[in-house]
């Protein structure tokens, strides 16, 4: 999955972090994936819990392009592992 990921850049979803950072780091999030897991648009606890506890690869930026980079990165981090 990841190595194909790389190749691909799909699934990707970018969004804009529903608390503006708060609770993931940035302003802009991105997941290799068809869609956002639940909870980290859920509300304050959900949210929270998610972003203390999530372990896969995710992109963090201040726009769209840099949470894509940051993804990129973080895939390839996972792939030399």
């Amino acid at each position: 999955m990841t190595e194909f990921w790389l190749k691909h850049h799909w699934p990707t979803v970018i969004t804009c972090d529903r608390y503006g950072g708060v609770y993931s780091g940035a302003a802009w999030i991105a997941f290799p994936l068809e869609c956002i897991p639940e909870a980290a648009e859920g509300d304050d606890n959900d949210c929270a819990e998610f972003w203390q506890n999530y372990d896969e690869p995710v992109g963090k930026g201040a726009t769209p392009d840099e949470a894509l980079s940051s993804l990129i990165e973080a895939m390839r981090a996972k792939l030399a592992q």
